[in-house]
C-alpha cells in the first residue's frame, strides 16, 4: 500500500503546489539560468498535472475554479471573524448573570468546540456553520432580548449558508481525497515530491525575504489555513 508523503491534507497539499507553480512560471528565466531542466514545457506539464489531480480526485476542473473558492473564502473570513468575536463578546456580556445559559448558548453555537482553533481556516468555517445550523427563532428571539445583535447573527448565518451552497466547505473541510488509491497516491506523492524540489531551488535562487516565501512551501500552508501572514519559524 502507497502511503502518502506530505504531512497535510490532500486537498491543501495541491492548493500550495498551485500557487508555488504559479510563482515558478513568474520566475522561469531564473530558474532557466539554474538549470535548463526547467525550459518549457516544464512548466505547462507541472500545472497540467496539478490540474488533473484537482479534476479527477476533488471536482474542481480549472484554475479560475480554484481561484474563486480561494476568493469566496477569503471574503468570508474577512467579514465573518469579526461578527463571530462580537456576538461571542455580546453573549457574555449579555448572559452575565447567567453563567449556565451563557455556557449552554456557546456550546449551541459551536463556540465551545471551535472558538479557540478559528484562526485556523477550516475551524473558522466550521464554526460559522455550527452557528448557523443551530440558529433558530427562538433562540434568535433570545439573544436579541439579551441586547445581542440581530443584524449581526443574520450577517454570520448568511455568509455561512452561501459558503455552504457554493460548495467551499466541502472542499475545504475534507479529511482526504475522493478515492485514495494507490494511482492517485502516487500522482499525489509525485506533485509534492516536484513542488519541493521547485522550492528547494527557489529558496537558493532568490535573496530578497519576500521571493523567499514564494518558495516556502510550509509558510504557504500556514498562510493558506490562517488566512493571513505568519513570521518566519
Amino acid at each position: 500500500m502507497i502511503r502518502r508523503n506530505y504531512p497535510c491534507k490532500t486537498l491543501v497539499m495541491l492548493t500550495a503546489a498551485s500557487t508555488v507553480s504559479e510563482n515558478f512560471k513568474n520566475e522561469k528565466e531564473t530558474f532557466l539560468k539554474e538549470s535548463p531542466l526547467y525550459d518549457d514545457p516544464y512548466a505547462d506539464e507541472f500545472k497540467a498535472k496539478i490540474d488533473q489531480a484537482l479534476n479527477e480526485y476533488f471536482g474542481i476542473d480549472s484554475d479560475e475554479q480554484l481561484k474563486i473558492t480561494t476568493k469566496v473564502v477569503e471574503d468570508f473570513e474577512k467579514t465573518t471573524r469579526s461578527e463571530l468575536t462580537k456576538v461571542k463578546t455580546q453573549i457574555e456580556r449579555g448572559y452575565r448573570e447567567e453563567p449556565a445559559r451563557r455556557d449552554y448558548i456557546l456550546d449551541k453555537l459551536g463556540y465551545k468546540e471551535f472558538w479557540k482553533k478559528a484562526r485556523n481556516q477550516t475551524d473558522l468555517i466550521s464554526l460559522a456553520i455550527a452557528f448557523a445550523n443551530n440558529m433558530n427563532e427562538e433562540l434568535s428571539a433570545d439573544l436579541a432580548a439579551h441586547k445581542v445583535s440581530s443584524t449581526r447573527i443574520n450577517a454570520i448565518v448568511d455568509s455561512a449558508t452561501g459558503l455552504q451552497q457554493s460548495n467551499v466547505a466541502q472542499e475545504m473541510l475534507k479529511n482526504s481525497s475522493r478515492v485514495e488509491t494507490e494511482e492517485a497516491v502516487t500522482l499525489f506523492n509525485s506533485i509534492y515530491d516536484q513542488t519541493i524540489d521547485i522550492c528547494k531551488v527557489g529558496k537558493q535562487l532568490f535573496q530578497s525575504k519576500a521571493k523567499k516565501d514564494m518558495f516556502n512551501f510550509s509558510k504557504i500552508i500556514r498562510k493558506q489555513q490562517s488566512g493571513g501572514p505568519e513570521n518566519e519559524e
